[in-house]
Parts: structure tokens; C-alpha cells; sequence
């Protein structure tokens, strides 16, 4: 399975990739939603997506096509009450971490299900 992170903390993203990868993922990582709608359209199978990037929010991938057909989808932010949930309504969010991680593991577990 393909998993693409878009995260701008360079340690997060590490972090989640070395799990990731150790659960026997591939993972491609980006941190701008710039690059995130061009990885998008090589199609993914898990979604990791940071709320706030430096060039953007999460909102802003909405108009990209490909972004609706990712099976699975973790939304993530150290401001989770700052999220409107309904906005991503017709997406397949699995889950909405906040960040630090507390229970990253359990998550990750559930993901090779």
C-alpha cells in the first residue's frame, strides 16, 4: 500500500515515515500542498495530512479531484479545535490525530487491517 504524508515538520514526518516504512508501507512525504496535489494524481492508498502547512491549509486540496478517491485519510493538527470537520464531510477520514502523537501506534495498527 501508498502512503503519502504532507507534513512541514520535518521531525513528525520522519517519524511517521520510519513507522510507516517499518510496517511495510511505501511512503512518499511532501510538505506543501503544492507538491501534495501533484503526488495526489499518482494516486494513493492512506492519506496523511497535516492541517496547516506553510503554504497553505488543508482546505486548499479540496478542489483537487484525486484527493475525494483516497480510501483512507488521517487528518492531523496540534489545533484540532480550530477544524471544522464538516468542510471534509464527503472525504474518507478515518481518523483526526492531534499532534504530539499520543496514540500513533494503535492508529498505525488498524491501518493493515
Amino acid at each position: 500500500m501508498k502512503v503519502l504524508i504532507v507534513e512541514d515538520e520535518p521531525t513528525v514526518a520522519r517519524i511517521l515515515e520510519r513507522k510507516l516504512l517499518k510496517l511495510g508501507f511505501k511512503v512518499e512525504k511532501v510538505d506543501t500542498i503544492a507538491e501534495a496535489s501533484k503526488a495526489l494524481k499518482h494516486g494513493v492508498d492512506i492519506l496523511f495530512l497535516d492541517f496547516v502547512l506553510k503554504d497553505g491549509r488543508a482546505v486548499d486540496l479540496l478542489p483537487c479531484s484525486e484527493l475525494k478517491s483516497v480510501p483512507r485519510i488521517i487528518m492531523m493538527s496540534a489545533f484540532m479545535e480550530e477544524i471544522d470537520k464538516t468542510v471534509f464531510s464527503d472525504l474518507n477520514i478515518i481518523e483526526f490525530l492531534i499532534k504530539p502523537f499520543s496514540d500513533i501506534d494503535s492508529v498505525l495498527s488498524n491501518l493493515k487491517e
